[in-house]
């Protein structure tokens, strides 16, 4: 194989080594940029869900302590009818928002990442019941007043106590849960992006070595090219070639190994001229002796 072609294989895998590290650092860091992005939406979406049902809780318990406030006299004054109306139908309006959000909540907890969506899911469907029972026993004590059966109302109110506390206690676990997991999660895109940067830094690293390496080597064939456009080094004798190494070598083996020459053998003019004399000569008769 000529000289050039070994400078244009080693470039050849300097251009591949090169473009390989540069692919596999810009996948590491695309995955790893899209793996956080996903996760954050995920995160930010279902906090923002969980926030949406906080509000619409405590917008609840508002307009349950003004039901509860004027429906033991809604049925004598007109006026307290007329608000404790308004408070039952913003009950019931806070906990549709709630339903729809509880819901939201839910589809995002199934699309969770592997290993935490049953955890959240739990949670969550857990909490979308636990709202059912305490909507359902509202509405019992709303009824109990719409049928004047306010000894009952009173009753049914202790329930609801206990169910919002209940709700309460569950709204709040979820959110420390998912606290802790957005903790987690983002304590493992740190440590695989730990993981990403070093595997690019070590690629890099291989990269440059081999790199330094092969520009070694290409510098020694562009030496040698360089040898035969310069001065030679050749027995006036012999005619055998000394290399860089300081080895005499043939003429012809020299010339095909460091260019793109090659020799092919016959004789000259005047060698053939000289051969045929030389030939002759050996050939002449021998004179007899007088």
């Amino acid at each position: 194989m000529s000289t050039r072609a070994r400078i244009v294989i080693l470039l050849a895998l300097a251009m591949c080594l090169g473009g390989s590290t540069s692919v596999v650092s810009i996948r590491s860091l695309l995955g790893m940029s899209g793996a956080l992005r996903e996760i954050s939406e995920h995160d930010m979406a279902l906090t923002r869900t969980l926030s949406d049902v906080a509000a619409g809780h405590l917008e609840q318990a508002i307009q349950l302590e003004r039901a509860l406030r004027f429906g033991g006299s809604a049925l004598a004054d007109p006026e307290a009818l007329a608000d404790y109306r308004a408070a039952v139908a913003a009950f019931d309006l806070h906990a549709g928002e709630m339903w729809n959000a509880l819901q939201r909540g839910v589809e995002l907890g199934e699309r969770a990442p592997a290993g935490e969506g049953a955890e959240i899911l739990a949670s969550l469907t857990d909490l979308d019941r636990r709202h059912n029972e305490y909507a359902s026993a509202v509405r019992e004590v709303f009824a109990a007043f719409d049928d004047g059966s306010f000894a009952e109302a009173r009753t049914l109110e202790v329930a609801v106590d206990v169910q919002q506390a209940e709700f309460d206690r569950a709204l709040r676990a979820v959110l420390i849960e998912l606290s802790e997991i957005s903790d987690v999660r983002t304590a493992g895109i740190a440590a695989d992006q730990r993981e990403a940067i070093l595997l690019v830094a070590g690629m890099s690293v291989a990269a440059l070595g081999f790199g330094l390496l092969l520009m070694a080597r290409m510098l020694y064939l562009v030496r040698q090219l360089g040898t035969l456009r310069g001065l030679l080094p050749i027995c006036s004798s012999c005619k055998k070639i000394r290399d860089v190494q300081g080895y005499w070598n043939e003429l012809e083996a020299y010339v095909e190994a460091h260019s793109e020459a090659a020799f092919t053998h016959g004789l000259c003019g005047g060698c053939v001229e000289d051969l045929k004399a030389k030939t002759l000569g050996s050939r002449a008769p021998v004179q007899e002796p007088a």
